[in-house]
Formats: C-alpha cells, sequence, structure tokens
C-alpha cells in the first residue's frame, strides 16, 4: 500500500457572519462534511443574492441580520434580540466592539478557519486544528511543515536503492508519494520502501518532479545547455523543450492551482548567485524570468493553501511572492532539504 497524502485539504473559507450580540449559527454539515448551506443565518447567499426573511446578502456573499432593523424595542431587557450594530466598517455582520480586525471582512467571531497567517475567527489561535502541512525531505527522510506554525516533524524514513538519495518528491492525483532519484522514477509505500514506476531512468541531472492536477508529469534539470523540460509520456520521459534565456534548474518545479508550471533556476556557473523563480511553458520549453528569489539553492518548491513556500539546502523556509519571486524567511531549521511537495 502507498503512503497516502491525500488527508492534507485546504479547508475553504465559509464565513459565519453574524450580527452584533448574535449567537453564532453554523450551517449544517453535507453528508460530504462540506458546510454549504445558502440562504441561512452564516451561510453563503443562494443564487441572485438570496437569503431567507429577515436577512441580508453582504459583499463576501455571506448571509446577516439586516443592520437596519433590530430584534428588541430597544430598553435594557426589553425585546428578544439587540440593537442593529452602530459601527461595522468592514460588513462582515461584526460589530466593531466585538470584531477583532472590523478592517477585514475575513476576521470576525464565528469565522470558519483556514490555513494562513491570520486568526479568522477571532478566538486568539490561528488554523484551529487544521493540518496546515506540506512536504519536504532531505536524502533519504520526509517531513512535515507547518510554515504558519513554524513547526518541523518527521513522516517517513525512505529505504534507498543503491544508494540514489531522494530528488524530489510530488504528490499524484489519487495522493500517493512518488519520488524522483537518479536510479529513476518510484512510487513511496507506506514502509518507506520505493518500487518503480516508469521503463527508463531519469533524464541526466534531473532535480525536480511536479505533478498536474490531470496527473501529468514533469521533470526539470540541470544538464549545462542541455537543461529542458521533460513531460512523462507512457512511462517514457519525453522532452518539451530546452530552457530559453540561458536558465537550469536549480533544484525544484512545481504546479500551481491555476496549472502554471514554475521552476527555481539559475544561470549555468551562477551556483553561489540567488535563485530565480522562473515560469515554464508547458508546451516548448520556454521560460519567463519573474523575479529574484533572494536565496541561493532553494531546492523545494511547495504551492499549497494559496501560497507559494519553498525550502533551502541550508534549511531555511521560505514564502514566496508568487508575483515579484521575492522570497522572505519565515523559519530556520536544522535539516538538508532536497525538495518539496504540495500540501493540499
Amino acid at each position: 500500500m502507498r503512503f497516502h497524502f491525500a488527508g492534507l485539504v485546504l479547508i475553504v473559507l465559509g464565513a459565519a457572519a453574524v450580527g452584533c450580540g448574535r449567537p453564532v449559527v453554523e450551517p449544517e454539515p453535507l453528508p460530504d462534511g462540506d458546510l454549504d448551506v445558502p440562504g441561512i443565518l452564516g451561510g453563503r447567499c443562494a443564487s441572485g443574492g438570496f437569503c431567507n426573511d429577515g436577512l441580508l446578502c453582504n459583499d463576501a456573499n455571506v448571509c446577516i441580520d439586516d443592520p437596519a432593523e433590530g430584534e428588541g424595542e430597544g430598553g435594557e431587557g426589553e425585546g428578544e434580540g439587540e440593537a442593529a450594530c452602530d459601527v461595522d466598517a468592514d460588513e462582515d455582520g461584526s460589530c466593531a466592539g466585538t470584531d477583532c480586525d472590523d478592517n477585514d471582512r475575513l476576521r470576525f467571531p464565528g469565522n470558519v478557519e483556514r490555513c494562513d497567517f491570520v486568526d479568522g475567527n477571532c478566538d486568539g489561535r490561528r488554523n484551529d486544528s487544521l493540518d496546515c502541512t506540506f512536504l519536504a525531505h532531505d536524502r533519504d527522510t520526509i517531513f512535515r511543515i507547518d510554515p504558519f506554525a513554524e513547526t518541523l516533524t518527521e513522516l517517513l524514513s525512505v529505504t534507498l536503492i543503491d544508494g540514489a538519495g531522494l530528488l524530489d518528491i510530488d504528490s499524484d492525483v489519487d495522493g500517493d508519494l512518488v519520488a524522483v532519484t537518479s536510479a529513476g522514477l518510484f512510487a513511496i509505500e507506506d514502509s518507506g520502501t520505493l518500487t518503480p514506476i516508469v521503463d527508463a531512468p531519469a533524464p541526466a541531472g534531473t532535480n525536480g518532479m511536479a505533478i498536474t492536477g490531470d496527473g501529468t508529469m514533469f521533470l526539470t534539470n540541470d544538464d549545462g545547455a542541455d537543461s529542458a523540460a521533460f513531460k512523462v509520456v507512457n512511462n517514457q520521459p519525453v522532452e518539451v523543450g530546452g530552457f530559453s534565456d540561458g536558465f537550469v534548474s536549480s533544484g525544484d518545479c512545481v504546479v500551481t492551482k491555476e496549472e502554471d508550471l514554475l521552476m527555481s533556476a539559475k544561470l549555468p556557473g551562477g551556483a553561489g548567485g540567488d535563485d530565480i523563480l522562473v515560469q515554464i511553458d508547458s508546451e516548448n520549453g520556454g521560460t519567463t524570468d519573474i523575479g529574484s528569489i533572494g536565496f541561493p539553492k532553494v531546492f523545494g518548491l511547495s504551492a499549497s493553501f494559496g501560497f507559494l513556500f519553498g525550502v533551502t539546502e541550508g534549511g531555511e523556509v521560505l514564502q514566496i511572492d508568487r508575483d515579484t519571486g521575492a522570497g522572505t524567511l519565515l523559519f530556520d531549521t536544522a535539516e538538508r532539504f532536497n525538495g518539496a511537495a504540495n500540501g493540499d
């Protein structure tokens, strides 16, 4: 049985906005576990912006109490409800006095948390009880990294074949882990053993692998003037095209949720310089320079939870700006990373 990584699933934001002083009414979960009941208080608006009687659809597409209508008669102890908010700057249904950030409609008491760097439901914690980790690895060990909590935990020790260390890993469409080594491409079993999945060795200098949403596997390498993007077709690596502008793969490639193929890159002879984030044309291998990451030897990339992360040979965990390429150090570890995989 192969190691399954499908459990790391992004919890999609489902705002549960309420009026000032009202208890939170959580939507009932559907059989598949999603919170998705349109039209009720705290649920998303139904088609056409419709909400049940007495509720309004706000700009965040959430059904909230109508702030123009209080439920009581106004005096202390009179009526069953509370008066409408005097101030709700972000119009998320939570009054300024109780909202922990009245300038951000995605942060309010009762909100459903998602994996990010903020406390979405104002309870003083981030990412309550969510698994917000992605995978990274060294030569023979796979780790979970939580970039928001800044933690690193060991997950699995891998039994290498012919002493060939892990160059990169990723999850296939079934959530099973796949690895590339200098000896070829392998499925990673629960036991940590490697099972061959292709009939040919990886191209010379391969150091990056990424799998798209439809299961297409791409490889990138550092082979001087012959550096290129490859696609695995019928269990054989087939060259898509050589990189333009003289780029070579520094250590990894990644497919984003938008199906963009990105790579940490360098120029030949630029081993000591900072890596560059580039986008690869998956049809011809051409590259577009996005910008300097600002860190050398970015050997792992992970597009997870709506963010782009990187890990370096020196053990650094980075957040990378998808639009500019700029990397920001999140925290340091004592590990030596060879690669990373997406986490959701």
